[in-house]
């Protein structure tokens, strides 16, 4: 179940450090490819707390990349807002003027007396 698990791991890490090619910087891609070859060695092995120890070294770099990934999704985000793309509150509204407005849905009875 142990060597299940992280191989399922080692699939999800690469896939990821794949996907997010470029948006990672480059330390943080040798660190994570660092771990992914000390598990890739233990599944290669029999010894379970050595699994155990990987699986568990390779959930921590995990974890540490979602974390620059987010960190660099953020400050992309904050630039974005800060070049202006942001329109402020007194723009014109895109599709046409905009109404507030509040209506009341009628019942049977109110309905009845209309015509």
């Amino acid at each position: 179940e142990a060597r299940n698990e992280l191989d399922q791991l080692v699939y999800t890490v690469e896939k990821t450090l794949t996907d997010l090619e470029g948006k990672i910087s480059e330390d943080d891609k040798g660190r994570v490819e660092a771990v992914l070859a000390s598990a890739r060695q233990a599944l290669a092995g029999d010894d379970i707390g050595a699994i155990k120890r990987a699986s568990e070294e390779l959930r921590e770099a995990a974890a540490k990349l979602a974390e620059e990934l987010y960190r660099h999704v953020s400050q992309e985000s904050q630039a974005a807002d800060s070049d202006g793309d942001f329109a402020g509150g007194d723009s014109e509204a895109p599709h046409g003027e905009v109404f507030d407005a509040e209506f009341k849905e009628k019942d049977e009875e109110e309905k009845k007396g209309e015509f």
